[in-house]
């Protein structure tokens, strides 16, 4: 973790899970730890994004309390696929989804 915060650039992508994207997450207090690990590891040069395991406004909010950003795919991903019939249904459910994630952090 030191040697890549040291030798990382723009920002950090810190995967929050072990196990496949969508997953829950399972320790809050663990991740956070590791997030102010890798930005201690490159004098707050870094910021430090999480991801996997964020799929909902609570989840969310508890990542973006510590992080410098949060990355959400997989639910993204499974409402584009479940409307994908209907442009405009999408539409409405991806935005009301993503307002609801917006809204907290």
């Amino acid at each position: 973790m030191k040697n890549i915060s040291k030798m990382s650039s723009g920002y950090v992508y810190y995967v929050t899970i072990k196990g496949i994207t969508g997953s829950q997450l399972s320790n809050v207090s663990s991740i956070r730890k590791n997030v102010n690990k890798i930005k201690k590891y490159s004098n707050n040069n870094l910021p430090v994004a999480v991801g996997f395991g964020i799929k909902d406004s609570s989840s969310a909010q508890k990542m973006a309390a510590f992080s410098d950003g949060i990355i959400i795919g997989s639910s993204i991903v499974e409402l584009i696929h479940k409307y994908s019939n209907n442009e405009k249904k999408m539409n409405s459910k991806l935005s009301t989804y993503i307002s609801s994630i917006s809204n907290v952090i």
